[in-house]
């Protein structure tokens, strides 16, 4: 019997609109490799198992779905590293959560071909495209940078992972240093509160990186209840999230990073960190502050123009972002 060479690893909860899509670009990938997908339901209530059920009776030899009845993530458990992880029976491991999907029936193969043939590689990527969920328009391609099809230098590496941002869905990695990831111990790991972060951080140090100049799959931004929407429009929310993020950069600064750029990059994030907080909670002292303008350049000049505004009307911005989240709110509980 052939061994499964890939496994593909699914997380999904209350994906009903969207797993179909997921499901789909799982099943029609053209390999010469047997793979699996592992689809883990944290007890969904809205009839995404359902029909996680009917493509596992479809396709038998791809699908292989593990079921929760009481939610799982609630009570505080990691569900790759609890739930998923001792199913895995691949050389290598990609991902997809069920609110995004691969599109290039290529993806799995031009992966594992490049891995294979790069022994010193232990990640390979590419390029995600970012679509607003509701326009369903492209707003982003990950990452931000022009990079061409190879093994990148370790520096460049270390940019993909803090300067622009390397999507989940398309990490493609050896299981074996996966698995050090997940269970050894690492201080920054259980810190990171982005998970594809610390992967791409870990797997800097760790190995070099293939990277694929080719848009393979997307990430639906600003889907109802995701982690980022949650986190974003609470302020007290994202104010813990990035003390915790500032945390984990400076223990995988002090435990883990063994070059210099490599650290010298790890600074320039913890000031991103700083920016990003006071952009949300308006501290206009840092977003004008000299030694942020390299922060301040790379914004739009809409988002610029109305920083301008604030620093003079403070409350009229406040009124007006406040009006406008109300707006999103209402119009997503219809």
């Amino acid at each position: 019997m052939e061994e499964v060479a890939v496994s593909v690893i699914c997380i999904t909860y209350n994906h009903k609109n969207y797993i179909r899509r997921a499901l789909n670009g799982f099943v029609s990938q053209r390999t010469n490799f047997k793979f699996e997908v592992i689809v883990h339901d944290d007890a969904s209530t809205d009839g995404t198992a359902d029909i996680v059920r009917e493509y596992a009776e479809k396709y038998p030899d791809i699908i292989k779905p593990i079921f929760q009845f009481e939610n799982q993530y609630s009570k505080g458990k990691k569900i790759i590293k609890d739930f998923v992880f001792s199913y895995l029976k691949g050389k290598y491991v990609a991902f997809c959560e069920g609110d995004d999907y691969w599109y290039d029936v290529d993806k799995l193969q031009l992966q594992f071909d490049a891995l294979e043939r790069n022994p010193q590689c232990v990640i390979s990527s590419h390029y995600v495209e970012q679509i607003d969920s509701d326009t369903k328009k492209q707003t982003s391609v990950w990452p931000e940078i022009e990079l061409n099809t190879g093994i990148l230098s370790r520096e460049k590496q270390v940019d993909v992972a803090l300067k622009t941002f390397m999507h989940f869905n398309s990490m493609f990695v050896a299981k074996s240093v996966y698995e050090d990831f997940l269970y050894g111990d690492y201080s920054f790991v259980k810190l990171m509160p982005v998970g594809d972060m610390a992967m791409a951080l870990f797997f800097a140090e760790k190995g070099n990186l293939f990277f694929i100049h080719r848009k393979m799959s997307v990430y639906n931004h600003g889907v109802q209840g995701s982690w980022t929407e949650r986190v974003w429009n609470d302020k007290n929310c994202f104010n813990a999230h990035l003390n915790k993020m500032e945390r984990a950069i400076e223990s995988c600064k002090n435990e883990f990073a063994s070059f210099d750029y490599f650290r010298q990059m790890l600074d320039y994030y913890l000031k991103k960190i700083k920016f990003e907080g006071a952009l949300h909670n308006y501290d206009y002292d840092i977003i004008f502050g000299r030694s942020y303008q390299n922060f301040f350049k790379l914004l739009n000049n809409k988002y610029k123009v109305k920083l301008c505004l604030g620093r003079i009307f403070p409350k009229l911005i406040i009124w007006y972002d406040n009006k406008k989240s109300n707006a999103t709110a209402k119009q997503s509980n219809k």
